[in-house]
């Protein structure tokens, strides 16, 4: 008679190593939850996935307004409506994962207090559901750049690149947030105004030349602006931008390791407190 396998429950936090592994094996509840979460956002609206495009378009309408008609930026090397969107839309991008991922917690509370699963998972489906949107907007941003009269060259091929990393910051961002707001509900309130300002120090509708010198060199350490200059470079091409980004750039998987980091040690702590 052949033995049967012993499972071992302990109260007992499992390791960082474990913690991964098991997040790994349950991999495919990110897709189970992405599904139910689009299926909700979009099952009982009129217009459907429309309403996913009319808040870019109506930013580029506000920004092209006020940036182009009033505030003309001559030296552009591209026309500002292309030059906005494609800002908005991998900010819109990044914004979305770090908005529902820091609320995603709260949001989950009835799954989390009936089922064990590594709550990472959850936020990580937001990534999901939010590239569902981006792929809409970067539809948009193509059209435009036909109708304009632009190209597209062979540094599109970073482009993946570019998304990866701009998910992976919005992914760290939200964690690091979620994981605190369990504890401290006070800062949950702190993310729409992180989401607002936090589009002033990043060059989504504005060029960088119009900053004095020191101000540029402080973005460089803004991993959102190197994300939405290097986006911008490779749907369109022309100068690339400084080479000085990769260290805002690189600071996104620090940020997302911390917050995998603080998200592990909240996790025993979340049903208790949700």
């Amino acid at each position: 008679m052949s033995k049967q396998p012993t499972t071992y429950i302990s109260a007992e936090p499992i390791s960082f190593t474990a913690y991964l592994k098991e997040a790994y094996k349950k991999r495919f509840l990110v897709s189970t939850f992405a599904k139910r979460g689009i299926k909700i956002k979009y099952a009982q609206t009129f217009l459907g996935v429309t309403w996913s495009l009319l808040q870019p378009l109506t930013g580029l309408v506000i920004f092209t307004f006020f940036f182009d008609f009033l505030i003309s930026f001559d030296e552009l090397e591209v026309a500002y409506p292309i030059y906005a969107f494609t800002g908005i839309t991998v900010w819109n991008y990044f914004s979305y994962i770090f908005s529902t991922g820091s609320t995603g917690l709260r949001e989950a509370s009835d799954l989390i207090q009936k089922f064990n699963f590594p709550k990472v998972l959850f936020i990580l489906s937001k990534a999901v559901i939010g590239f569902f949107e981006f792929l809409m907007a970067l539809g948009v941003c193509i059209i435009l750049l036909f109708l304009f009269g632009e190209g597209i060259g062979i540094q599109v091929l970073l482009l993946p690149l570019v998304i990866a990393g701009t998910a992976l910051t919005g992914l760290g961002v939200a964690l690091i947030v979620a994981a605190a707001t369990v504890r401290f509900r006070d800062a949950y309130h702190i993310v729409p105004y992180l989401v607002n300002f936090g589009i002033w120090f990043t060059p989504i509708f504005f060029p960088t030349y119009i900053f004095p010198e020191i101000l540029r060199k402080a973005l460089w350490f803004n991993p959102m602006a190197g994300y939405a200059e290097f986006f911008r470079w490779s749907l369109l091409g022309g100068n690339a931008p400084d080479w000085q980004y990769i260290f805002g750039m690189g600071l996104s998987i620090l940020i997302f390791v911390v917050g995998l980091i603080y998200m592990k040690r909240t996790e025993d702590k979340i049903a208790d407190y949700i």
